[in-house]
């Protein structure tokens, strides 16, 4: 108690001085809260599903030992061929990657819908997106059918009931019509894939739904467990031979898998339509969240430090003070012995620390001078010594302290005063 009091007592001294350190130390735990909340949001993405054994499935061309196709694509008949043919996936689902938009009609109402994908009935054993409206399982499973989104739903049917309904789809060479089956929530922002219709991918003509030639579909697999990655990628290296159409013979092909939940700090690939993030911005960021965390902290340590700036009891009938060599202010009457109010002696060098701390490099760059300071006839054996210097800091002076026993001490023999308060 004694001890917050003096706290108290110094701070209302010192209003402007307690003000600066509270204002300051409010910015930066907001800041660092603030960057917090951020880096928190990007490593969230694709977390809501059970995706810890799920991966998108990426092409990677070679010629030699040179990358010359980074594809977030694979071809359509990627999925159907490494589940035949490589052992460890126990499930697999496409999504076509839609490059164009389509004109979108029901009645009077018409869009441009760019966000828009053909995908398959594993599409909802995959990914946690629950059939809001409508049968929850056997969706896309027939040909022209579709789910959509609860956005979607409002835009066209203006809260009435989508289910049944029939929305036509026209580009310049083509109409489709697909009756909506389902609807789903809106697809979270922290999810890379956004789409407003689920297309049923058995609508896509026969021909067109295994061919090796255009790489027009994103790929994900869930391995079973136990199974690694590496496994997978190795695997089809040793099958692609068999595969490559004639515009690939002279190429390396190569896949790779990435985990869900690493799609969005992955570097920007081709055929990705998402906002990626970056995975080193996020690295910088938390580290920024330490430097201010500390930065606020070495603020605190200057409040709740108060009592060593002239205030607090004495250790026992051995101190004789702490005293303040030549340096910083002239030379007070020699032999001024009057005991200085300190504290232990450990928890001086903490607050010194940590102080030091809370400034870093800035004050490492104003020092004005070395200055001792020593305490005499210390009860304790052992020599624990912290040299350093003072520093400015506006009007008031932080230091750093030695401790040794006085008469050892280089100062020793100096003119020397009592600290009784800051400058």
């Amino acid at each position: 108690m004694e001890y917050w009091s003096q706290v108290i007592k110094s701070q209302r001294a010192r209003k402007s001085l307690s003000a600066l350190n509270v204002f300051g130390l409010s910015v930066c735990v907001g800041a660092a809260l603030l960057i917090m909340l951020y880096v928190r949001f990007e490593l969230s993405f694709d977390s809501f599903h059970d995706g810890d054994r799920i991966y998108r499935v990426e092409s990677r061309l070679y010629e030699g030992a040179t990358l010359t196709d980074n594809w977030a694509t694979t071809s359509f008949g990627h999925a159907p061929a490494m589940y035949r043919e490589i052992p460890g996936i126990e499930q697999y689902v496409r999504v076509t990657a839609q490059d164009r938009g389509q004109e979108v009609t029901f009645g009077d109402r018409q869009f441009i819908e760019e966000q828009y994908c053909y995908t398959e009935p594993a599409f909802f054993d995959l990914f946690n997106f629950p059939i809001l409206k409508g049968e929850k399982g056997g969706q896309l499973v027939r040909p022209n059918t579709m789910v959509i989104t609860e956005s979607a739903a409002r835009r066209y049917f203006a809260g009435g009931d989508p289910i049944g309904k029939v929305l036509t789809f026209r580009t310049s060479s083509s109409e489709q019509h697909f009756e909506v089956t389902g609807v789903i929530a809106d697809m979270p922002y922290n999810s890379h894939l956004h789409y407003d219709f689920l297309l049923s991918y058995s609508t896509i003509p026969e021909a067109r739904r295994d061919i090796w030639y255009i790489h027009g579909v994103y790929t994900y697999v869930r391995l079973e467990p136990g199974k690694k990655p590496g496994d997978i990628e190795a695997a089809f290296h040793s099958i692609s031979e068999k595969y490559k159409t004639a515009a690939l013979k002279h190429k390396d092909w190569r896949v790779e898998l990435v985990r869900l939940r690493d799609i969005h700090l992955t570097p920007r690939k081709s055929y990705e339509k998402e906002a990626k993030g970056s995975r080193m911005a996020v690295r910088i960021l938390s580290v920024m969240v330490v430097a201010l965390l500390l930065i606020g902290w070495g603020d605190a340590l200057d409040l709740t430090g108060a009592p060593y700036q002239g205030y607090s009891c004495p250790l026992s009938g051995t101190w004789q003070g702490v005293w303040y060599s030549q340096g910083v202010r002239g030379f007070p009457p020699a032999g001024d012995p009057a005991r200085i109010a300190g504290s232990r002696v450990v928890e001086l060098v903490g607050f010194d620390l940590g102080s030091r701390m809370g400034r870093g490099t800035v004050a490492f760059c104003l020092p004005l001078g070395r200055t001792g300071f020593c305490c005499r006839r210390v009860p304790f054996a052992g020599i624990l010594e912290y040299g350093g210097s003072v520093f400015y800091r506006g009007n008031f002076v932080y230091r750093t302290v030695s401790f040794i026993p006085a008469d050892t001490h280089p100062s020793s023999g100096y003119h020397a005063r009592k600290i009784t308060a800051w400058p």
